[in-house]
């Protein structure tokens, strides 16, 4: 363009005014793209807060009393409870002694080698798919009506090993076990002869 015709340009008062809504179009614009990834991040970030306010934490407990006079169980459970602030829905449970697999209780002292002569009465409560609220406590197991039971049960816990996934209502995924929690990333789920029911 030369000084003359550029001089032509800006002379007419509609030139002036174009130029003028385009580098406000072209600031709208940019404003309007900065808003948007402050938003974004916003979005994130309530959803981040949200997921943290509803997240459940899995604890594995146990309580046990002891005979003073000869030092044996008297008292034994096992429990879990949720201390988080969201509810703990259980979705996989895998209990196993030296590394093998038990499906049940049951199976599972067998595995162990309790002796049959002792009989294998216990009260207990099903936890695989068990949805539990914040602040709720379970007692799973209960060798009250089996002391003999109890305490060859309690011979054996060196090698007992209780694994529970668990996810919240927004679907994060943790894993509990040998009273650690681990999040997961890609797990979906233990194969059918693995579950503990």
């Amino acid at each position: 363009m030369s000084k003359l015709s550029k001089s032509n340009f800006f002379s007419d008062p509609q030139n002036i005014i174009a130029v003028g809504v385009t580098v406000i179009s072209l600031c709208a614009l940019i404003v309007s793209i900065h808003q948007t990834m402050v938003l974004k991040e916003e979005k994130e970030l309530m959803r981040e807060h949200s997921r943290a306010s509803v997240w459940p934490y899995l604890e594995f407990g146990s309580e046990k009393g002891h005979d003073l006079n000869d030092n044996s169980i008297n008292h034994f459970t096992l429990s879990i409870s949720n201390n988080g602030v969201g509810p703990a829905i259980i979705t996989d449970v895998r209990v196993s002694y030296n590394d093998t697999i038990a499906q049940n209780w049951w199976k599972l002292f067998n595995i162990q080698g309790i002796p049959d002569s002792i009989d294998y009465s216990i009260s207990n409560r099903s936890f695989n798919g068990l949805v539990m609220q914040p602040g709720k406590f379970f007692e799973i197991l209960n060798f009250d009506i089996n002391l003999p039971l109890a305490n060859e049960f309690y011979k054996r816990l060196e090698g007992l090993s209780i694994e529970i996934y668990y996810e919240s209502i927004y679907g994060e995924k943790w894993k509990f076990d040998k009273g650690t929690t681990t999040k997961l990333e890609n797990f979906n789920g233990l194969p059918e002869e693995e579950q503990f029911w």
